[in-house]
């Protein structure tokens, strides 16, 4: 392509000889090599997007869990992503709040975009603009916040990670402030399939002391098993 459109600039430089046949020779060899650099990077983009299931895959997840009164809830989820394709612009980030009121959605880091409130069973997702794209294999770190009012206690007291690539590290952190020195129940932890909804299929894989110190419970997992939610429950 290139070289045909070479040829023609050679003829009509040979032809006319003139200033307007040179400006508009070079404008069709310009645009002709914009398209041509288009259909290439459309190419490899497809490639890579052919050999994942994501734009990105997740590096590390931290989720925390605040909250100095037991109604009003701080939730933030920081991750370091790196993107799989040439040019990652945004990515669409899940929560599901059990709660009746809705969250106030923020980020430190990207621009909110928009949020779309899912049905009963299906997860709510916001979508996070960067404000410089990732190039490929570039890291970032994203930053996900919900500001909620839990003061009719409907929402179940749990945290969830749907680990559906794979990742390096998943950290849960739950601060219960308002707790007094005598509280001492302890958190479980449980996995469950992706693709099952029913309680009946989650698995007990660990138990967390609450530390009064910091009033928190905490729980790292280093490379989770891929296809599953982790869950850290606790009794409000």
């Amino acid at each position: 392509m290139v070289c045909g459109v070479a040829t023609l600039l050679s003829l009509g430089l040979a032809i006319w000889g003139n200033s307007h046949a040179v400006i508009i020779v070079l404008s069709f060899f310009c645009v002709s090599l914009l398209v041509l650099l288009v259909v290439l990077l459309k190419a490899i983009n497809s490639y890579l997007k052919s050999s994942r299931d994501s734009d990105y895959i997740r590096i590390y997840t931290d989720v925390k869990y605040e909250t100095t009164d037991g109604y009003h809830i701080d939730y933030s989820n920081y991750r370091i992503v790196q993107s799989k394709c040439i040019l990652l612009q945004k990515i669409e980030h899940g929560f599901k709040w059990s709660g009746t009121q809705r969250p106030k959605i923020s980020s430190d880091l990207q621009d909110v975009l928009g949020v779309n409130m899912g049905k009963d069973n299906e997860y709510d997702t916001v979508t996070l603009g960067f404000q410089s794209p990732l190039l490929y294999n570039e890291t970032a770190v994203v930053h996900f916040r919900a500001e909620i009012d839990d003061s009719d206690e409907k929402s179940e007291p749990m945290i969830s990670y749907k680990v559906s690539t794979y990742s390096e590290l998943i950290h849960f952190r739950v601060v219960l402030k308002h707790k007094g020195n005598d509280y001492n129940k302890k958190a479980k932890v449980f996995i469950r399939p992706i693709n099952s909804s029913t309680m009946c299929r989650e698995k007990e894989i660990a138990t967390i002391i609450f530390d009064k110190n910091t009033k928190s419970y905490e729980y790292i997992k280093e490379r989770p098993d891929i296809g599953y939610f982790y869950i850290l429950r606790w009794e409000r």
